[in-house]
Protein backbone atom coordinates (compact mmCIF):
# COMPACT_ATOMS: atom_id res chain seq x y z
CA UNK A 1 0.00 0.00 0.00
CA UNK A 2 1.14 3.78 -0.75
CA UNK A 3 0.41 6.28 1.64
CA UNK A 4 1.09 9.87 -0.52
CA UNK A 5 1.42 12.48 2.43
CA UNK A 6 3.61 14.49 4.50
CA UNK A 7 4.01 14.22 8.12
CA UNK A 8 5.18 17.04 9.80
CA UNK A 9 7.42 16.77 13.75
CA UNK A 10 6.91 20.07 15.63
CA UNK A 11 5.68 21.84 18.26
CA UNK A 12 2.96 25.20 17.97
CA UNK A 13 1.14 24.23 14.33
CA UNK A 14 -2.12 25.09 13.92
CA UNK A 15 -5.20 22.77 15.02
CA UNK A 16 -6.24 19.58 13.26
CA UNK A 17 -7.92 16.24 13.28
CA UNK A 18 -6.97 12.91 14.67
CA UNK A 19 -4.45 11.16 11.87
CA UNK A 20 -6.18 8.50 9.99
CA UNK A 21 -5.31 6.15 7.38
CA UNK A 22 -4.11 4.00 10.72
CA UNK A 23 -1.59 6.34 11.84
CA UNK A 24 -1.09 6.59 15.68
CA UNK A 25 1.72 7.71 17.86
CA UNK A 26 3.87 5.88 20.04
CA UNK A 27 5.00 9.12 21.49
CA UNK A 28 4.09 12.53 21.11
CA UNK A 29 0.48 13.65 19.45
CA UNK A 30 -0.31 12.61 16.15
CA UNK A 31 -2.97 15.13 14.13
CA UNK A 32 -4.18 15.18 10.57
CA UNK A 33 -3.95 18.60 8.94
CA UNK A 34 -4.31 20.19 5.44
CA UNK A 35 -2.00 23.06 4.35
CA UNK A 36 -0.67 22.75 0.44
CA UNK A 37 -1.24 18.95 0.97
CA UNK A 38 -2.72 16.20 3.28
CA UNK A 39 0.05 16.33 6.21
CA UNK A 40 0.16 14.65 9.73
CA UNK A 41 1.58 16.72 12.58
CA UNK A 42 3.46 15.23 14.72
CA UNK A 43 4.07 17.31 17.88
CA UNK A 44 7.71 16.06 20.21
CA UNK A 45 7.56 15.43 23.73
CA UNK A 46 10.71 15.80 25.52
CA UNK A 47 12.38 16.18 21.91
CA UNK A 48 11.52 12.96 20.40
CA UNK A 49 8.21 11.38 18.44
CA UNK A 50 7.34 8.44 16.63
CA UNK A 51 4.08 7.57 14.77
CA UNK A 52 3.44 4.27 13.45
CA UNK A 53 1.25 3.64 10.45
CA UNK A 54 -1.00 -0.07 10.82
CA UNK A 55 -1.88 0.04 7.04
CA UNK A 56 1.59 -0.27 5.66
CA UNK A 57 2.01 -3.69 7.13
CA UNK A 58 4.24 -6.87 5.74
CA UNK A 59 7.47 -8.47 6.01
CA UNK A 60 10.06 -9.36 3.29
CA UNK A 61 10.22 -6.58 0.96
CA UNK A 62 11.49 -2.69 -0.11
CA UNK A 63 10.01 -0.43 3.12
CA UNK A 64 10.60 3.74 1.96
CA UNK A 65 9.43 7.17 2.59
CA UNK A 66 10.82 10.36 1.62
CA UNK A 67 12.24 12.51 4.56
CA UNK A 68 12.97 16.57 4.34
CA UNK A 69 14.73 17.64 7.83
CA UNK A 70 14.42 21.18 8.93
CA UNK A 71 17.07 22.94 10.88
CA UNK A 72 18.54 21.62 14.12
CA UNK A 73 16.89 18.26 13.46
CA UNK A 74 19.73 15.76 15.68
CA UNK A 75 18.40 12.77 14.09
CA UNK A 76 15.29 11.86 12.03
CA UNK A 77 14.39 8.43 9.73
CA UNK A 78 11.92 5.99 9.35
CA UNK A 79 11.27 1.78 10.95
CA UNK A 80 10.87 -0.82 8.59
CA UNK A 81 8.93 -4.09 9.68
CA UNK A 82 8.74 -2.81 13.14
CA UNK A 83 6.27 -4.17 15.71
CA UNK A 84 3.48 -1.71 16.76
CA UNK A 85 5.10 -0.92 20.24
CA UNK A 86 8.65 -0.66 18.28
CA UNK A 87 10.39 -3.10 20.44
CA UNK A 88 11.30 -4.84 17.15
CA UNK A 89 12.19 -3.98 13.52
CA UNK A 90 15.03 -2.29 11.99
CA UNK A 91 15.25 1.50 11.98
CA UNK A 92 17.01 3.68 8.95
CA UNK A 93 18.30 6.90 10.25
CA UNK A 94 20.16 10.66 9.18
CA UNK A 95 21.89 10.71 12.36
CA UNK A 96 25.62 12.29 11.68
CA UNK A 97 25.98 9.80 8.60
CA UNK A 98 23.24 7.48 7.51
CA UNK A 99 22.90 4.42 9.75
CA UNK A 100 20.84 0.96 10.11
CA UNK A 101 19.94 -0.28 13.54
CA UNK A 102 18.13 -2.29 15.27
CA UNK A 103 15.13 -1.94 17.57
CA UNK A 104 17.77 -1.18 20.71
CA UNK A 105 19.63 1.21 18.70
CA UNK A 106 22.40 -1.00 17.97
CA UNK A 107 24.55 0.27 15.15
CA UNK A 108 24.30 -2.64 12.50
CA UNK A 109 25.97 -0.34 9.32
CA UNK A 110 27.09 3.23 8.97
CA UNK A 111 28.08 5.11 6.60
CA UNK A 112 29.52 7.83 8.20
CA UNK A 113 30.72 10.35 5.49
CA UNK A 114 27.24 10.26 3.93
CA UNK A 115 26.02 14.15 4.11
CA UNK A 116 22.62 15.22 4.30
CA UNK A 117 21.70 19.31 5.15
CA UNK A 118 18.48 20.72 6.51
CA UNK A 119 15.96 21.26 4.06
CA UNK A 120 16.94 18.61 1.35
CA UNK A 121 14.30 15.85 0.63
CA UNK A 122 16.13 12.34 0.50
CA UNK A 123 14.43 8.64 -0.25
CA UNK A 124 15.22 6.51 2.32
CA UNK A 125 14.52 3.14 1.75
CA UNK A 126 15.04 -0.66 3.40
CA UNK A 127 15.07 -4.09 2.05
CA UNK A 128 14.78 -6.78 3.69
CA UNK A 129 15.16 -10.92 2.57
CA UNK A 130 14.81 -13.86 4.25
CA UNK A 131 18.23 -13.78 7.46
CA UNK A 132 19.64 -10.73 6.13
CA UNK A 133 18.82 -6.44 5.81
CA UNK A 134 20.17 -3.71 3.71
CA UNK A 135 19.48 0.36 3.74
CA UNK A 136 20.16 2.76 1.16
CA UNK A 137 19.46 6.00 0.62
CA UNK A 138 18.30 8.29 -2.68
CA UNK A 139 17.76 11.85 -4.12
CA UNK A 140 14.40 13.49 -4.32
CA UNK A 141 14.39 11.74 -7.72
CA UNK A 142 14.39 8.22 -6.55
CA UNK A 143 17.01 7.20 -9.56
CA UNK A 144 20.16 8.91 -7.90
CA UNK A 145 22.19 6.46 -5.07
CA UNK A 146 23.38 8.73 -2.55
CA UNK A 147 24.65 5.73 -0.58
CA UNK A 148 24.57 2.14 0.20
CA UNK A 149 25.08 -1.03 2.21
CA UNK A 150 25.76 -4.34 2.22
CA UNK A 151 23.83 -7.28 3.22
CA UNK A 152 23.90 -7.24 6.83
CA UNK A 153 23.13 -10.76 8.30
CA UNK A 154 20.22 -10.59 10.72
CA UNK A 155 18.22 -13.93 12.76
CA UNK A 156 15.81 -15.35 10.22
CA UNK A 157 13.07 -15.01 12.76
CA UNK A 158 13.35 -11.34 12.73
CA UNK A 159 12.81 -11.01 9.06
CA UNK A 160 9.85 -13.57 8.54
CA UNK A 161 7.47 -11.47 11.04
CA UNK A 162 4.69 -8.98 9.94
CA UNK A 163 5.87 -5.55 10.91
CA UNK A 164 4.27 -2.19 10.39
CA UNK A 165 6.00 1.17 9.20
CA UNK A 166 6.99 3.97 11.08
CA UNK A 167 8.31 7.18 11.26
CA UNK A 168 10.57 9.34 14.15
CA UNK A 169 12.54 12.36 14.41
CA UNK A 170 14.31 14.28 17.56
CA UNK A 171 15.01 17.74 17.80
CA UNK A 172 12.78 19.16 15.34
CA UNK A 173 10.79 19.65 12.55
CA UNK A 174 10.94 16.51 9.58
CA UNK A 175 8.29 16.01 6.76
CA UNK A 176 7.74 12.41 5.70
CA UNK A 177 5.74 11.44 2.40
CA UNK A 178 5.93 8.07 -0.14
CA UNK A 179 5.29 6.21 2.61
CA UNK A 180 5.35 2.88 1.33
CA UNK A 181 6.45 -1.01 1.04
CA UNK A 182 6.84 -2.55 -2.30
CA UNK A 183 8.58 -6.12 -3.60
CA UNK A 184 11.00 -4.13 -5.09
CA UNK A 185 13.54 -1.88 -4.14
CA UNK A 186 13.92 1.53 -6.18
CA UNK A 187 17.66 0.72 -6.53
CA UNK A 188 19.35 -3.03 -6.97
CA UNK A 189 22.57 -3.31 -4.42
CA UNK A 190 25.75 -2.34 -6.69
CA UNK A 191 29.38 -2.46 -6.21
CA UNK A 192 29.98 0.51 -7.54
CA UNK A 193 27.82 2.38 -5.09
CA UNK A 194 28.94 6.52 -4.14
CA UNK A 195 30.36 5.66 -0.57
CA UNK A 196 32.29 3.06 -1.62
CA UNK A 197 34.14 5.26 -4.63
CA UNK A 198 34.29 8.11 -1.53
CA UNK A 199 37.78 8.92 -1.14
CA UNK A 200 38.20 8.44 3.03
CA UNK A 201 40.99 10.23 4.84
CA UNK A 202 42.32 10.32 7.99
CA UNK A 203 44.57 8.82 10.50
CA UNK A 204 43.69 4.93 9.26
CA UNK A 205 44.13 6.23 5.32
CA UNK A 206 46.46 6.50 2.75
CA UNK A 207 44.71 9.68 1.50
CA UNK A 208 44.88 13.84 2.93
CA UNK A 209 42.73 16.49 1.39
CA UNK A 210 43.40 19.94 1.49
CA UNK A 211 41.34 22.91 0.06
CA UNK A 212 37.52 22.62 -1.27
CA UNK A 213 37.31 19.64 -3.61
CA UNK A 214 35.21 16.43 -3.94
CA UNK A 215 37.75 14.05 -4.27
CA UNK A 216 36.04 10.48 -5.15
CA UNK A 217 36.99 7.10 -6.99
CA UNK A 218 35.92 7.17 -10.32
CA UNK A 219 35.56 3.34 -10.81
CA UNK A 220 34.48 0.58 -8.28
CA UNK A 221 38.40 -0.91 -8.23
CA UNK A 222 39.64 2.14 -6.92
CA UNK A 223 42.51 2.29 -9.65
CA UNK A 224 41.15 6.05 -10.42
CA UNK A 225 40.57 9.53 -8.44
CA UNK A 226 38.90 11.89 -9.63
CA UNK A 227 37.96 15.77 -8.58
CA UNK A 228 35.01 17.14 -9.73
CA UNK A 229 33.58 20.52 -7.53
CA UNK A 230 33.73 23.80 -9.42
CA UNK A 231 36.59 25.29 -7.03
CA UNK A 232 39.47 27.54 -7.15
CA UNK A 233 41.88 25.01 -5.62
CA UNK A 234 42.01 21.19 -4.40
CA UNK A 235 44.86 18.69 -3.56
CA UNK A 236 44.40 15.10 -2.70
CA UNK A 237 47.68 13.49 -1.04
CA UNK A 238 47.89 9.67 -1.25
CA UNK A 239 50.58 8.44 1.46
CA UNK A 240 51.06 5.34 0.23
CA UNK A 241 53.50 6.49 -2.44
CA UNK A 242 56.72 8.11 -1.05
CA UNK A 243 60.21 8.24 -1.55
CA UNK A 244 63.08 10.96 -3.80
CA UNK A 245 65.25 10.25 -6.16
CA UNK A 246 62.94 7.96 -8.77
CA UNK A 247 60.12 8.57 -11.46
CA UNK A 248 56.68 9.56 -10.54
CA UNK A 249 54.26 9.24 -12.85
CA UNK A 250 50.38 9.38 -12.95
CA UNK A 251 48.07 9.43 -16.34
CA UNK A 252 46.11 12.45 -16.10
CA UNK A 253 42.81 14.02 -17.91
CA UNK A 254 41.73 17.68 -17.58
CA UNK A 255 37.96 17.98 -17.21
CA UNK A 256 36.76 21.43 -19.77
CA UNK A 257 35.87 23.41 -16.91
CA UNK A 258 39.31 23.59 -15.56
CA UNK A 259 42.10 26.05 -15.49
CA UNK A 260 44.57 23.62 -15.29
CA UNK A 261 45.85 20.08 -13.33
CA UNK A 262 49.17 18.37 -12.44
CA UNK A 263 50.91 15.70 -10.32
CA UNK A 264 52.84 16.86 -7.52
CA UNK A 265 56.09 14.63 -5.75
CA UNK A 266 58.24 14.75 -3.05
CA UNK A 267 55.93 16.97 -0.94
CA UNK A 268 55.01 16.59 2.78
CA UNK A 269 52.02 15.98 4.42
CA UNK A 270 50.64 19.41 4.21
CA UNK A 271 51.29 18.92 0.41
CA UNK A 272 53.58 21.59 0.53
CA UNK A 273 57.55 21.76 -0.67
CA UNK A 274 58.90 19.07 -3.30
CA UNK A 275 57.80 20.08 -6.86
CA UNK A 276 54.31 20.20 -9.58
CA UNK A 277 54.41 18.81 -12.55
CA UNK A 278 51.88 20.76 -13.89
CA UNK A 279 49.58 21.34 -17.07
CA UNK A 280 48.97 24.60 -17.10
CA UNK A 281 48.95 28.10 -19.65
CA UNK A 282 46.08 28.12 -22.09
CA UNK A 283 43.19 26.07 -20.43
CA UNK A 284 42.37 23.74 -23.07
CA UNK A 285 46.11 24.56 -25.24
CA UNK A 286 48.84 25.08 -22.49
CA UNK A 287 52.23 23.95 -21.74
CA UNK A 288 53.98 21.60 -19.46
CA UNK A 289 55.84 23.79 -16.42
CA UNK A 290 57.64 22.37 -13.60
CA UNK A 291 57.19 24.37 -10.35
CA UNK A 292 58.63 24.50 -6.97
CA UNK A 293 55.73 23.89 -5.18
CA UNK A 294 54.62 26.35 -2.92
CA UNK A 295 51.43 24.41 -1.61
CA UNK A 296 47.91 25.24 -0.07
CA UNK A 297 48.29 29.10 0.04
CA UNK A 298 51.60 29.41 -0.88
CA UNK A 299 53.26 30.80 -4.10
CA UNK A 300 55.51 28.39 -6.09
CA UNK A 301 58.29 28.90 -8.07
CA UNK A 302 58.16 28.53 -11.98
CA UNK A 303 61.46 26.57 -12.85
CA UNK A 304 60.68 25.72 -16.47
CA UNK A 305 57.41 26.54 -19.07
CA UNK A 306 57.27 24.79 -22.29
CA UNK A 307 55.71 25.65 -25.54
CA UNK A 308 51.71 25.90 -25.75
CA UNK A 309 49.30 23.77 -27.33
CA UNK A 310 50.40 20.33 -25.81
CA UNK A 311 47.65 19.30 -24.10
CA UNK A 312 44.06 19.02 -24.33
CA UNK A 313 40.80 19.02 -22.33
CA UNK A 314 39.16 15.24 -22.32
CA UNK A 315 42.59 13.94 -23.86
CA UNK A 316 44.39 10.67 -21.92
CA UNK A 317 47.94 12.00 -20.84
CA UNK A 318 50.89 10.73 -18.35
CA UNK A 319 52.97 12.91 -15.91
CA UNK A 320 56.18 11.84 -15.29
CA UNK A 321 58.64 13.62 -12.40
CA UNK A 322 62.35 12.61 -11.61
CA UNK A 323 64.74 13.41 -9.02
CA UNK A 324 68.53 12.47 -8.73
CA UNK A 325 71.38 14.36 -6.36
CA UNK A 326 70.97 17.93 -7.17
CA UNK A 327 68.68 17.84 -10.16
CA UNK A 328 64.74 17.42 -11.24
CA UNK A 329 62.89 17.28 -14.50
CA UNK A 330 59.59 16.84 -15.39
CA UNK A 331 58.22 14.70 -19.03
CA UNK A 332 54.61 15.13 -20.30
CA UNK A 333 53.94 11.97 -22.18
CA UNK A 334 50.96 9.74 -24.18
CA UNK A 335 50.10 6.63 -22.42
CA UNK A 336 51.93 4.57 -23.96
CA UNK A 337 54.79 6.22 -21.29
CA UNK A 338 56.90 6.32 -24.40
CA UNK A 339 56.03 8.86 -27.08
CA UNK A 340 57.55 12.35 -25.14
CA UNK A 341 55.34 15.24 -25.97
CA UNK A 342 57.21 18.05 -24.05
CA UNK A 343 60.05 17.56 -21.25
CA UNK A 344 61.95 20.10 -19.37
CA UNK A 345 65.53 19.53 -19.34
CA UNK A 346 67.25 18.84 -16.34
CA UNK A 347 67.24 21.39 -13.34
CA UNK A 348 69.82 22.19 -10.80
CA UNK A 349 67.93 22.82 -7.74
CA UNK A 350 70.08 22.58 -4.11
CA UNK A 351 70.20 18.86 -2.91
CA UNK A 352 68.46 19.58 0.34
CA UNK A 353 65.33 19.76 -2.33
CA UNK A 354 65.95 17.10 -4.37
CA UNK A 355 66.92 14.63 -1.71
CA UNK A 356 64.28 15.11 0.69
CA UNK A 357 61.93 12.18 0.66
CA UNK A 358 58.01 12.78 0.32
CA UNK A 359 54.62 11.90 -0.63
CA UNK A 360 52.56 11.71 -4.08
CA UNK A 361 49.70 14.79 -4.32
CA UNK A 362 47.30 15.98 -6.96
CA UNK A 363 46.07 19.14 -7.68
CA UNK A 364 43.86 20.70 -9.39
CA UNK A 365 42.61 24.35 -10.70
CA UNK A 366 38.84 26.03 -11.15
CA UNK A 367 37.40 22.27 -12.21
CA UNK A 368 38.38 18.88 -12.48
CA UNK A 369 40.59 16.23 -13.64
CA UNK A 370 40.76 12.40 -13.20
CA UNK A 371 44.00 10.65 -12.30
CA UNK A 372 45.33 7.14 -12.47
CA UNK A 373 48.04 4.79 -13.07
CA UNK A 374 50.06 6.51 -9.64
CA UNK A 375 50.13 2.76 -7.64
CA UNK A 376 53.82 2.48 -5.95
CA UNK A 377 53.93 -0.95 -7.41
CA UNK A 378 53.50 0.56 -11.04
CA UNK A 379 55.94 3.52 -10.48
CA UNK A 380 59.59 2.40 -11.69
CA UNK A 381 62.38 3.77 -9.44
CA UNK A 382 64.79 5.34 -11.36
CA UNK A 383 68.35 5.90 -9.43
CA UNK A 384 67.16 4.38 -5.92
CA UNK A 385 68.53 6.11 -2.93
CA UNK A 386 70.63 3.10 -1.77
CA UNK A 387 71.91 -0.01 -3.54
CA UNK A 388 69.05 -2.44 -1.12
CA UNK A 389 66.55 -2.58 -4.57
CA UNK A 390 62.92 -3.15 -5.03
CA UNK A 391 60.72 -3.39 -1.73
CA UNK A 392 63.23 -1.03 0.60
CA UNK A 393 62.75 1.91 1.89
CA UNK A 394 65.88 4.08 3.62
CA UNK A 395 64.80 6.67 5.69
CA UNK A 396 67.67 8.69 7.94
CA UNK A 397 71.58 9.48 6.95
CA UNK A 398 72.69 5.18 7.65
CA UNK A 399 74.57 4.05 5.27
CA UNK A 400 73.27 0.34 4.29
CA UNK A 401 74.50 -2.66 2.44
CA UNK A 402 73.56 -6.43 1.45
CA UNK A 403 76.59 -8.63 3.26
CA UNK A 404 76.20 -11.20 0.05
CA UNK A 405 74.59 -11.40 -3.26
CA UNK A 406 72.06 -13.69 -1.10
CA UNK A 407 70.34 -10.37 0.56
CA UNK A 408 69.75 -12.53 3.63
CA UNK A 409 71.55 -9.56 6.50
CA UNK A 410 71.49 -5.98 5.58
CA UNK A 411 74.40 -4.09 7.48
CA UNK A 412 74.16 -0.60 8.17
CA UNK A 413 78.29 1.02 8.58
CA UNK A 414 78.17 4.80 9.08
CA UNK A 415 77.73 6.53 12.54
CA UNK A 416 74.58 7.92 11.85
CA UNK A 417 72.74 9.65 14.97
CA UNK A 418 69.24 8.06 13.27
CA UNK A 419 69.28 5.18 10.34
CA UNK A 420 66.64 3.21 9.15
CA UNK A 421 65.05 1.36 6.28
CA UNK A 422 62.60 -0.92 6.08
CA UNK A 423 60.75 -3.38 3.93
CA UNK A 424 57.49 -2.48 2.25
CA UNK A 425 57.12 -5.96 1.11
CA UNK A 426 56.04 -7.65 4.85
CA UNK A 427 53.19 -5.61 5.41
CA UNK A 428 50.59 -6.05 9.01
CA UNK A 429 49.21 -5.70 11.87
CA UNK A 430 48.88 -7.73 14.83
CA UNK A 431 51.15 -10.63 14.87
CA UNK A 432 54.89 -11.61 15.70
CA UNK A 433 57.71 -8.92 14.24
CA UNK A 434 61.11 -10.61 14.48
CA UNK A 435 64.59 -10.00 13.45
CA UNK A 436 68.17 -10.98 14.57
CA UNK A 437 70.08 -7.50 15.71
CA UNK A 438 73.57 -7.59 16.26
CA UNK A 439 75.17 -4.21 17.85
CA UNK A 440 74.89 -1.87 20.03
CA UNK A 441 72.11 0.75 19.85
CA UNK A 442 70.37 -1.27 17.09
CA UNK A 443 67.05 -3.07 16.59
CA UNK A 444 63.86 -3.54 15.23
CA UNK A 445 61.06 -1.61 13.75
CA UNK A 446 57.55 -3.01 13.42
CA UNK A 447 54.18 -1.90 12.65
CA UNK A 448 55.72 0.86 11.85
CA UNK A 449 54.58 3.22 8.82
CA UNK A 450 56.15 5.13 5.85
CA UNK A 451 56.94 7.96 8.10
CA UNK A 452 58.35 6.03 10.97
CA UNK A 453 55.37 8.73 12.85
CA UNK A 454 53.49 5.12 13.58
CA UNK A 455 54.10 1.98 14.75
CA UNK A 456 56.83 0.66 17.36
CA UNK A 457 60.75 0.38 17.80
CA UNK A 458 62.89 -1.71 20.29
CA UNK A 459 66.06 -0.74 21.03
CA UNK A 460 68.96 -2.80 22.36
CA UNK A 461 71.77 -1.10 24.29
CA UNK A 462 74.92 -2.47 25.72
CA UNK A 463 72.66 -4.02 28.91
CA UNK A 464 69.19 -2.10 28.63
CA UNK A 465 66.21 -2.67 26.09
CA UNK A 466 63.83 0.62 25.73
CA UNK A 467 60.15 0.22 23.86
CA UNK A 468 59.05 3.47 22.03
CA UNK A 469 55.82 4.20 20.63
CA UNK A 470 56.26 6.19 17.00
CA UNK A 471 53.14 8.15 17.24
CA UNK A 472 54.27 10.04 20.23
CA UNK A 473 57.96 11.24 19.60
CA UNK A 474 60.52 10.08 22.15
CA UNK A 475 57.35 8.24 23.94
CA UNK A 476 59.49 5.34 26.36
CA UNK A 477 56.47 2.71 26.93
CA UNK A 478 58.86 0.00 28.55
CA UNK A 479 62.48 -0.10 30.10
CA UNK A 480 64.63 -2.77 30.85
CA UNK A 481 68.13 -2.33 32.59
CA UNK A 482 68.74 -5.90 33.45
CA UNK A 483 69.31 -6.99 29.83
CA UNK A 484 72.67 -9.13 29.26
CA UNK A 485 73.87 -9.14 25.99
CA UNK A 486 75.26 -12.87 25.08
CA UNK A 487 78.58 -13.45 24.02
CA UNK A 488 77.87 -13.33 20.61
CA UNK A 489 76.38 -10.41 20.27
CA UNK A 490 73.06 -11.34 18.61
CA UNK A 491 69.81 -11.23 19.76
CA UNK A 492 66.69 -12.75 18.05
CA UNK A 493 64.40 -9.72 19.28
CA UNK A 494 60.49 -10.14 18.72
CA UNK A 495 57.62 -7.45 18.60
CA UNK A 496 54.46 -8.49 19.59
CA UNK A 497 51.12 -6.92 18.51
CA UNK A 498 48.13 -7.93 20.18
CA UNK A 499 44.07 -6.97 20.58
CA UNK A 500 44.84 -3.09 22.06
CA UNK A 501 48.62 -4.35 23.41
CA UNK A 502 52.39 -4.60 22.75
CA UNK A 503 55.03 -6.39 24.12
CA UNK A 504 58.65 -7.60 23.18
CA UNK A 505 60.51 -10.46 24.18
CA UNK A 506 64.50 -11.23 23.29
CA UNK A 507 66.26 -14.80 22.52
CA UNK A 508 69.21 -16.17 22.12
CA UNK A 509 69.79 -18.12 19.28
CA UNK A 510 68.97 -21.63 21.13
CA UNK A 511 66.14 -20.02 22.19
CA UNK A 512 66.44 -19.08 25.76
CA UNK A 513 64.91 -15.77 27.09
CA UNK A 514 66.97 -12.93 27.74
CA UNK A 515 64.52 -10.05 28.59
CA UNK A 516 60.35 -9.60 28.10
CA UNK A 517 58.39 -7.13 28.77
CA UNK A 518 54.59 -6.77 30.37
CA UNK A 519 51.69 -6.53 27.75
CA UNK A 520 52.01 -2.36 27.23
CA UNK A 521 48.37 -1.12 26.63
CA UNK A 522 48.41 0.93 23.27
CA UNK A 523 45.62 2.46 21.03
CA UNK A 524 43.09 0.52 19.69
CA UNK A 525 44.13 1.94 16.42
CA UNK A 526 46.81 -0.36 16.65
CA UNK A 527 44.58 -3.12 16.46
CA UNK A 528 44.22 -3.13 12.32
CA UNK A 529 46.57 -0.93 11.23
CA UNK A 530 48.85 -1.96 8.55
CA UNK A 531 52.35 -1.50 8.84
CA UNK A 532 56.07 -2.67 7.58
CA UNK A 533 58.95 -4.36 9.06
CA UNK A 534 62.45 -2.42 9.98
CA UNK A 535 65.58 -1.85 11.61
CA UNK A 536 67.37 1.13 12.79
CA UNK A 537 70.88 1.52 14.08
CA UNK A 538 71.67 4.71 16.53
CA UNK A 539 74.78 6.05 16.43
CA UNK A 540 77.06 3.19 14.77
CA UNK A 541 77.24 -0.33 13.23
CA UNK A 542 74.88 -2.63 12.85
CA UNK A 543 73.43 -6.01 11.28
CA UNK A 544 70.23 -7.37 11.03
CA UNK A 545 68.79 -10.98 9.36
CA UNK A 546 66.52 -13.38 9.85
CA UNK A 547 63.48 -11.32 9.61
CA UNK A 548 60.16 -12.17 9.28
CA UNK A 549 56.33 -11.46 10.50
CA UNK A 550 53.49 -14.19 11.64
CA UNK A 551 50.18 -12.75 11.60
CA UNK A 552 47.81 -13.67 14.33
CA UNK A 553 45.68 -16.47 13.80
Amino acid sequence: MKLIAIIVCFLGVSAGVPASDGWRTVNGALEETREVTRMLLLRPQDGRADAVCENIRGARGAWRCLAQPSLGVKQCGFWFQAARDLRRGFRCELNGGFILKDADGKVLWADELASWSPYQAFVLEGIVEKGRVRVQMLQYDRRTLLSQSDWVSVPAELTEQEGCLAVSTEKGVVRFREAERSETPLVALTDDAPNKRRLAQGSRSEWRVLGTGNWTWADAGRTRIRQQAQTERAWALNRAVHGSHRVWRCSVRVSPDAGGAGMLFQVDERSEGGFNCWLGGKPGAGSLILYRNGGPGKIGKSLYSGKPGKWHFNEDLMLEGETKPGKVRARLLKTDGKTVISETPWITVPPEESNRAGFLAFHTWKGGAEFWGFADGTTTLAQPSSPLGSGWMIVGDGDWQWVSDARTTLRQTAKAKSASCLTTAITGAKGTWRCLVTGENAGLLFQANRELKEGFLCVLGRDTVRLFDLSQPDQLIWESTKFKRPKSGACLVEGIVATDRVSVRLLTLDGTVLAESSPVWISDTNNDRQGHLGFAARGGPAEFSAWTFTPEK
